[in-house]
């Protein structure tokens, strides 16, 4: 048999509409779980007492007439509401399948003879393999919450009433924001091999255009009002903490291409970089007790992952949502002082860059700039930005959201990394400002440089990713055919194991492109009059160029025949602080050939002997 372990406090006690704890009336002689058979579940309340139950995620409203309940768990035990068949979107992205996958839950409480109710409700949820057809791989989150909650025209925080296309980001229900708009749930974390948490959290939709879909991304609160003021619980192994305010329901859905696992991927990719990135694990929902399909459980990219990864205190954590300083939590002065130094001074002075660095994390910025580059965030940077300071530190960036990434292998990002013009999407002249400055620094390029040829050799190499992505791969694979079914998101199995592989190309293609794309970035602006020079010169192959000691970056040469026809192409760097670097020349026969370097107007004539 699997189950999970019993979830002891929700045996003793739960919440009523935030007047605090009160003890559970009703106990259950089998707790929450994964079970493989069916089998007889007896709930039992105080002599004098009758118990009242829902199967529907409803509180129970009125008392039975037993204080001892038997329930054998079978398909009579599933909810009657098919609140998948309720439009949650827009009719254009409407598309409800003809059934769903059902999981048991009963909700019970206690009333004495006059019919007030006597205790807390107890909740809980139960997947029979037997049942279902299928053993779970995945953990699964239960949530369970009266349906009007969700589908009340007026109040229902899916509800798309009101939905206008003219308006598409504000209108409808599910485009609210703030606590207005967050509703009370009781929430399971089942793993199939045991354990898991239980409480009362608040829960709201959350994103930006995802919100309109049928498949909708969430958010979980962990508040006094409900009870603990976090969620305990070890749910990602790459984390040394074990409490968290705060939690994202990603849906598999968010993703722009086919695949489902990119921005899971993006962050496993990120987590060994010097930036901020997000811990997930892909996860089943059930919405009173209808499969809701796969999702990313994950981290909120916010003061308390602050405060969790880096010991800060997170009231004291200044969270920026934009280029142009919006607000997440704290004070935006920092962040709008550091913007105007960025735009007024001149970085080629080394005292100005030296000012630069006491202001922002240039290793942090670095990583994030050429992560972000090299995954082709085509989401960023105008669009999901976090940065945070706190205690007069630089500062430092976020990586989240990265459902727009890995499309095309060979997409130059250079052009999105430097925009100056007048858009604002997918890049701006404010979101390209820090990094465009910086580049006038020749300390700033050589460090860039150096860390990009350490980062294509480590995170960013082939056989570093492509083995993250068969990982994430193999633990959603028995599930996306449910997933399919259920949203049409992927189409089918095939559809996602070709979007699997198209990422997987795209992992594979990627350095080589990516690195030719960030030398252009990181060469120096070709001036005229800059000399270059040989030596030995005739030569065997190997020389050694001498330059000018203030250039500094990649710059590209090549090789032509005396009748203008290229024959080679390659690159070299111009570390900071020299006039010269050696050069083996490709297999020549003895003969004249001209050199030309895209850092100089010159052309050099060299003689193979």
């Amino acid at each position: 048999m699997f189950r999970s372990s019993c979830i002891s406090f929700a045996l003793l006690c739960a919440l009523t509409g935030g007047t605090g704890w009160l003890r559970a009336q009703v106990s259950f002689s089998d707790a929450s779980g994964c079970y493989d058979h069916p089998f007889l579940l007896t709930l039992r309340c105080p002599e004098g007492q009758s118990i009242g139950y829902t199967l529907d995620g409803s509180e129970p409203a009125s008392p039975g007439t037993d204080s001892e309940v038997n329930l054998f768990l079978s398909p009579d035990l599933y909810s009657q509401r098919d609140l998948f068949r309720i439009p949650d979107s827009p009719s254009i992205l409407w598309n409800p399948p003809d059934s769903v996958t059902h999981i048991i839950v009963v909700r019970a409480a206690a009333f004495n003879s006059q019919g007030k109710r006597q205790g807390a409700t107890v909740t809980h949820t139960y997947l029979v393999a037997d049942l279902i057809g299928y053993r779970p791989t995945l953990p699964v989150i239960s949530v369970v919450l009266p349906a009007e909650a969700l589908f009340d025209p007026d109040s229902g925080i899916f509800s798309p009433n009101g939905f206008n296309l003219d308006d598409d980001f504000f209108s409808g229900n599910f485009n609210q924001h703030g606590r207005e708009w967050e509703r009370t749930a009781w929430v399971e974390y089942l793993d199939p091999d045991g354990g898991g948490f239980a409480q009362c959290l608040g829960l709201r939709v959350h994103g930006g255009k995802t919100r309109r879909n049928m498949q909708k991304p969430l958010k979980l609160y962990a508040r006094r009002d409900y009870g603990p003021r976090t969620i305990e619980y070890p749910l990602f192994d790459e984390r040394p903490y074990h409490a968290f305010k705060r939690l994202v329901l990603k849906p598999f859905s968010a993703s722009w291409y086919k695949g489902g696992v990119q921005d899971a991927l993006a962050h496993s990719i990120a987590e060994p970089l010097s930036f901020l990135s997000l811990a997930s694990r892909p996860v089943t929902l059930f919405i009173n007790g209808e499969y809701w399909g796969i999702y990313y459980l994950q981290e909120s990219p916010d003061e308390h992952l602050v405060a969790s990864l880096e010991g800060a205190d997170d009231d004291e954590v200044d969270l920026i949502g934009s280029w142009l300083g919006l607000e997440q939590t704290g004070n935006n002065a920092g962040f709008l002082q550091m913007m105007y130094f960025m735009e007024d001074v001149d970085f080629s002075d080394s005292i100005q860059y030296a000012r630069a660095e006491e202001l922002i994390d240039i290793d942090n910025f670095i990583d994030y700039q050429l992560f972000e580059a090299f995954i082709c965030n085509n989401d960023w940077p105008a669009n999901n930005m976090r940065c945070y300071q706190y205690d007069d530190r630089p500062w430092r960036w976020i990586f989240y959201d990265g459902d727009a990434c890995f499309i095309d292998p060979k997409q130059d990002f250079n052009p999105i990394l430097t925009y100056e013009g007048d858009d604002t999407w997918p890049s701006s002249r404010e979101s390209t400002l820090c990094l465009r400055r910086l580049l006038q620094s020749p300390l700033f390029v050589d460090r860039m440089a150096r860390r990009l040829n350490e980062i294509i050799a480590t995170a960013f190499h082939p056989d570093h990713t492509r083995p993250l992505l068969a990982a994430l791969a193999t633990t959603v694979a028995p599930e996306v055919g449910r997933q399919a079914a259920r949203f049409n998101v992927p189409v089918d199995s095939v559809q996602w194991r070709i979007g699997i592989a198209a990422i997987d190309r795209f992992l594979a293609q990627r350095p080589s492109c990516y690195r030719k794309q960030m030398q252009r970035l990181l060469a120096p602006s070709a001036v005229h009059g800059i000399r270059f020079a040989a030596a030995p010169n005739p030569t065997h192959g190997n020389i050694v160029l001498f330059y000018e000691e203030s250039l500094v970056g990649w710059t590209f040469y090549h090789l032509y025949d005396r009748m203008g026809r290229v024959l080679y192409e390659g690159s070299i760097y111009l570390p900071l602080g020299q006039s010269s670097v050696p050069l083996s020349l490709p297999p020549l026969p003895t003969g004249i050939y001209l050199m030309r370097l895209d850092a100089s107007n010159e052309t050099l004539q060299i003689v193979v002997y």
